[in-house]
């Protein structure tokens, strides 16, 4: 049981590191796409 619950806890930090790298990528493409209209 103890051990299921510390694969389940892993599960979730890596479900949340994704969505945390996913935010940055889009974040950096907003940030590209802003830098871009800004220019013209």
């Amino acid at each position: 049981m103890l051990r299921e619950h510390r694969h389940i806890k892993q599960y979730e930090l890596a479900s949340k590191e994704r969505y945390i790298k996913r935010l940055e990528m889009e974040n950096e493409l907003m940030r590209d796409f802003l830098s871009l209209t800004e220019r013209k």
